[in-house]
C-alpha cells in the first residue's frame, strides 16, 4: 500500500481534502505526465480507499485523481470511469459520487465520448452512472461549446425511458440544470409514461416552469398526470426518520420547490454519520 515512489508518495500524507477549500497545487510537487501511471494506480487503489478512516492514506486516491485532473492526463479517463463501474451501495463512497465528477472537466472534450458510452450502459450501477452525468454537466461548465452535445446525449438516454425511475429523474435534473428547453418533449413524455421519480424534481409542471416554458406554450404529447399531493411524503412527518437524533437539522421543503441533489446527499451523509457515531458509542460502552 505504501510502495509509491517520490513525488507521488507525498500524496499519502496529504490527509482529509475537505479541510481545504480549494484543490492544492499538486503540480508544485514536481508531478509530470511521466507520473500519470503511478497516479492512476493510486487513484484506483481500493486497498488505500478502504484503509482505516482515521488514517492519512485513506485520502490518497482523492488527491491522486485530482492531480491527474490538473495534469490533464487523458490516459486516466477510462480507469477513473472504472471506479464508478465498481460502485456498490454496500461500499458507499461519497467522494466517488461528489468529487470525482469534478475531475473530468480537466480532461476536456476527450472525456465526452467515454462518459457517453459509460452512462448508456444500463448494466452499470445507477449511482455511478448518475455521477457520470454530473461529470458531463461540470464539463459543460468548463467547455460551454459542448453544451448541445451533452444535452443530446442526456436526452437520448431519457428517450429510452428505462424502468429505473430514479435514473430518469436524475437525467431530467441534469437537463433542467442545463436549461435544455429543446428536450421538453422528451421530458414530458417520460412524465406521461410515469417513469420518473417525483421526489427529485417534482412533476411535469414543476419541470416546465424550471425550463422557463410559458403557460401558453403547448408541448406535443400526452399530458402527464399532475400531482395531487406533496411529492415529498417522506418529509411530511419527522417520524419517518425514527433513527435520527433529536438535533438532526433538516429543513422541510415547501412543494413544489425542487430539492437540489446536493442537499439530498448532504442530508443522507449527515444521517449516515450520526448512525456511525451511535454505533461507535455503543461499542465503547
Amino acid at each position: 500500500m505504501n510502495d509509491y515512489q517520490p513525488p507521488v508518495d507525498k500524496l499519502l500524507r496529504y490527509g482529509d481534502p475537505s479541510k481545504r477549500v480549494d484543490w492544492p497545487d499538486y503540480l508544485a510537487l514536481g508531478l509530470t505526465q511521466q507520473h500519470a501511471p503511478e497516479l492512476i494506480r493510486m487513484a484506483t487503489d481500493r486497498e488505500l480507499a478502504h484503509a482505516l478512516s482515521e488514517s492519512l492514506e485513506v485520502w490518497a486516491p482523492v488527491h491522486a485523481w485530482r492531480a491527474l485532473g490538473q495534469l490533464k492526463a487523458t490516459s486516466a479517463i477510462e480507469p477513473l470511469i472504472g471506479l464508478w463501474k465498481q460502485y456498490s451501495d454496500d461500499l458507499e463512497d461519497d467522494w466517488l459520487l461528489e468529487d470525482l465528477p469534478h475531475v473530468f472537466p480537466h480532461f476536456g472534450v476527450a472525456a465526452v465520448a467515454p462518459l457517453q458510452v459509460f452512462i448508456s450502459n444500463a448494466s452499470y450501477p445507477v449511482w455511478g452512472r448518475v455521477a457520470g452525468t454530473a461529470a458531463l454537466y461540470h464539463l459543460v461548465e468548463q467547455e460551454p461549446d459542448q453544451r448541445d452535445t451533452v444535452v443530446s446525449i442526456l436526452t437520448a438516454e431519457l428517450a429510452k425511458q428505462l424502468d429505473d425511475d430514479i435514473w430518469n429523474a436524475e437525467l431530467i435534473a441534469s437537463l433542467l440544470d442545463l436549461r435544455a428547453i429543446e428536450s421538453a418533449e422528451v421530458i414530458k413524455a417520460a412524465y406521461a409514461a410515469e417513469r420518473v421519480d417525483l421526489m427529485v424534481n417534482g412533476d411535469w409542471n414543476d419541470a416546465r416552469t424550471e425550463l422557463g416554458i410559458p403557460d401558453g406554450v403547448i408541448i406535443p404529447g400526452p399530458e402527464p398526470k399532475p400531482m395531487d399531493k406533496s411529492p415529498f411524503p417522506m418529509f411530511s412527518d419527522i417520524r419517518a426518520f425514527p433513527d435520527l437524533d433529536s438535533d438532526f437539522d433538516f429543513a422541510l421543503p415547501t412543494p413544489p420547490l425542487r430539492i437540489e441533489r446536493k442537499d439530498q446527499k448532504k442530508a443522507k451523509k449527515k444521517q449516515k454519520q450520526q448512525k456511525q457515531s451511535r454505533k461507535q458509542n455503543r461499542k465503547k460502552k
